[in-house]
């Protein structure tokens, strides 16, 4: 038998494939692995172990770099975040501060919170998509055109932007300084409202004691009474935005050029709060996706602060909706001409790739998108404008991409990495 398989193999090894050029190939039998000796399996075992560690470790050395060439990238850029000193000669400061601080006085800010007052307990519960109870939601509108809200008959080309960043005291390193120097410097104003200094950092101090979510809405409410007061006069446009969120400045001065700041716009990404109840019925902007006020909608906001600033609530962005519906502002569509929206509730990447309709049929988003909701590299526009839940790395990764025009020009390639779940 041993003669047999001997001459077999020589036999094998005369057949020869002749290929282009000349070359020849030989053809090589398999290889077998006996797996019975205990020894022989761990060392098997070990050696794939550590390749696969080794691999870990190799890309996450490789986001690393990219991460630190991203960072040197903004540094060498040399970006100082804008700056804007207020002039308190002016009379139109002057009298929206006195105005501002009646208003204040009135809300009772200025000198104590009343935490009792902050929820809003008429209102029926909020069903998310993690809760294993929550059925799969169809969308009751169609998904067809028009898309988007109509330019306006004399936009301003190129406006001047301002945005404010709701942040705390421990997110400041890394957060807050990431967005200074990265997105945020882009604007053509910025600050950040939090309740301690930071060196480095345009602050806002705001006399708020416990900066924690039941008093998120007093803090946007006197961060857009401080934009009020004064810059009204200086800016087209005024965004709210979180220490965790990206803004492709350049994408949103791009959508905004086709829109007139003397007119009252509201932009975002609309959701719907409590569908179908036609008393609690509220259709808002997302928070975390960031949303725009023009200067005429600011205006009209703090012209009526009293009454429209005046209820207690939680959400931020759905009181911030409630005052502005109370003055006739409303939301707008800020989809692109496709369909696909601009303003992202959640990362980009969990938006692409890892929220799909038919692996979560009850996730929350799609309940509360208030248009038809797509996944996939559907979901959101080759011009996006905002993105929310980033880690400060991404921050620095995302305005490289854009620099280099592998981000927020154009759908990413099919054989592009899929990032991790954030």
């Amino acid at each position: 038998q041993q003669q047999q398989q001997q001459q077999a193999e020589e036999e094998g090894k005369q057949q020869k494939i002749k290929q282009g050029g000349g070359a020849v190939v030989e053809q090589q039998p398999a290889q077998h692995i006996d797996y019975n000796g205990d020894k022989q399996r761990q060392d098997i075992l070990k050696d794939g172990i550590h390749h696969f560690v080794q691999d870990q470790l190799d890309r996450q050395q490789q986001k690393e770099n990219e991460f630190e060439k991203a960072k040197r990238q903004m540094e060498e850029t040399n970006r100082e975040p804008p700056k804007h000193d207020v002039d308190v000669n002016d009379p139109n400061v002057a009298k929206r501060r006195a105005a501002v601080n009646d208003v204040l006085k009135e809300l009772g800010v200025l000198d104590h919170l009343d935490i009792d007052k902050l929820s809003d307990k008429d209102e029926p519960g909020i069903l998310h998509g993690g809760d294993k109870k929550v059925p799969a939601f169809v969308h009751p509108m169609k998904d067809e055109p028009p898309y988007g809200t109509p330019p306006d008959p004399n936009p301003k080309r190129n406006p001047k932007l301002y945005v404010f960043v709701l942040t705390v005291p421990k997110h400041h390193d890394p957060k807050a300084i990431a967005v200074s120097k990265t997105w945020g410097a882009r604007f053509d104003g910025l600050s950040f409202m939090t309740s301690e200094h930071e060196e480095g950092l345009n602050t806002v101090l705001l006399p708020i004691k416990n900066e924690d979510r039941k008093t998120l809405w007093l803090k946007t409410k006197l961060s857009w009474l401080h934009m009020y007061q004064n810059y009204l006069d200086d800016y087209d446009w005024f965004m709210k935005a979180d220490d965790d969120t990206f803004v492709m400045v350049d994408n949103l001065r791009e959508f905004l050029s086709d829109y007139d700041p003397d007119v009252p716009h509201y932009f975002g990404r609309p959701f719907l709060l409590h569908r179908g109840d036609p008393v609690h019925e509220l259709q808002y902007n997302s928070g975390g996706a960031g949303y725009v006020l023009s200067r005429a909608a600011l205006k009209k906001l703090g012209d009526n602060a009293k009454t429209a600033l005046k209820a207690n609530g939680v959400a931020e962005d759905v009181e911030m909706a409630r005052a502005l519906h109370r003055v006739g502002i409303h939301c707008e569509d800020t989809r692109d001409s496709t369909g696909r929206e601009r303003f992202l509730p959640l990362s980009i990447g969990n938006l692409r790739y890892h929220h799909t309709m038919q692996e979560k049929p009850g996730f929350w988003l799609w309940r509360y998108s208030f248009y038809p909701p797509r996944d996939g590299l559907e979901c959101c526009s080759k011009r996006w404008i905002s993105t929310h839940y980033m880690y400060s790395k991404d921050l620095y990764m995302l305005q490289a991409q854009f620099d280099q025009k592998k981000e927020g020009w154009d759908d990413p390639a099919p054989d592009a990495p899929i990032p991790p779940k954030h």
